[in-house]
Parts: C-alpha cells; structure tokens; sequence
C-alpha cells in the first residue's frame, strides 16, 4: 500500500484528489504558462490507476488567487487550446495521456519517435471499434500513426505508438480516442522539444 498521513497504509481503496489547480496564485507568473501546465497537472492524475477523481480549484479567480479558469470579473482565461484540443476533452471519464515527464525534452532516434501512452477508460463498456490516433498539430495524415485500442472497463491500459517526426527542434503532439463512428471520445496534447 501506499504511505498515507500518520502512519496509515491505503489497502486497495480508491483514491480523490480534494484539490489541485495549476493556474498559479497572485505573484509574477505567466497566466497562459500556467494554463498549460494544467494540461500536465491532469495528465499525470488521470494516468493512475487507482485514481477515481479529483477537485480543481477554483473555477473562478477570488481575492487572493488568481487560479480560476475565469478571472474575479467572470472573463473566461486562455486555457491553452491548441492543434483542435480543447479544455473539455480532458474532462470526460476516458483519458488518452503521455506517459513521459511535461517539458521535459524527448530524444529522437533518426526520424521516428516512439510515444508512450495510456488510456484510462472509465466510461465502462466495451472499447470495441476505439483507435488512438497521434499526430503532429491534430493534423497532416501523413504524419499519423495509429492503433486499435483493447482493454476492460475501469482500467488503465499502456501502450506505444511509433510516429514520423517533422523537421525542426519542437512539435505539438496530439493524441486522440476515435469511436466507431469516426466521433472523439477524448483527446490530450503535449508540446515535445527535441533532443536529436
């Protein structure tokens, strides 16, 4: 088990996050940086498997804290929306994550790049028809790679994808769950810095 406040053991219970925010709080900071860094605040939560949920705090900027989604006058921030994925897609009970450390640059060997993923499927029933996607700003088919996705209900499933790099030093990476019927069940985005 886990090592818990006083000593206790966690014995197989779930686990609730009471609160987390990556916004930052009032002082010298980059709002859109940390919006950002919302993406891999939840990317790392939701890759556990024994995570069931977990709070964010706070909707709205107060006082003290400028870590809303909304600043103190309702105005909706800029929540880092890119290559087509938005702040609601990493909201849904299926989770598609990077399974590497956030800004943290990626060795590339040659011209493909090997990306670890897993995909948290809470959403029960089957994965049936499902695909995982990758690709470089959500877009360029020919950049693609993809893969049928297996697994139970309830589960935490890893995997990789081997993809094409682009030229350049850096890249949006895009993943995303594809339903039967060519609908988005989840999708997540990471920027990747290369290392050649």
């Amino acid at each position: 088990g886990q090592n818990m406040v006083g000593g206790a053991v966690q014995d197989g219970d779930p686990w609730w996050n009471s609160e987390f925010a990556a916004l930052s709080a009032i002082g010298d900071f980059d709002p859109y940086e940390n919006a950002c860094a919302l993406y891999g605040a939840l990317n790392e939560q939701r890759r556990q498997p024994r995570l069931v949920g977990w709070t964010l705090t706070q909707l709205t900027d107060v006082e003290y804290e400028e870590n809303g989604l909304v600043t103190y006058d309702r105005v909706p921030k800029d929540l880092c929306e890119r290559g087509g994925v938005v702040f609601e897609d990493l909201l849904g009970p299926d989770f598609i994550a990077f399974d590497w450390a956030p800004d943290a640059p990626v060795l590339v060997s040659g011209n493909q790049l090997t990306v670890p993923l897993s995909y948290a499927h809470w959403s029960g029933g089957g994965v049936d028809g499902r695909v995982v996607r990758v690709s470089w700003d959500g877009a360029s088919p020919a950049l693609w790679a993809e893969a049928t996705l297996s697994g139970q209900p309830y589960d935490v499933v890893s995997f990789e994808l081997t993809v094409d790099v682009p030229t350049g030093d850096s890249g949006l990476l895009v993943a995303e769950v594809i339903d039967a019927d060519g609908e988005r069940i989840c999708a997540n985005r990471v920027d990747v810095r290369f290392d050649r």
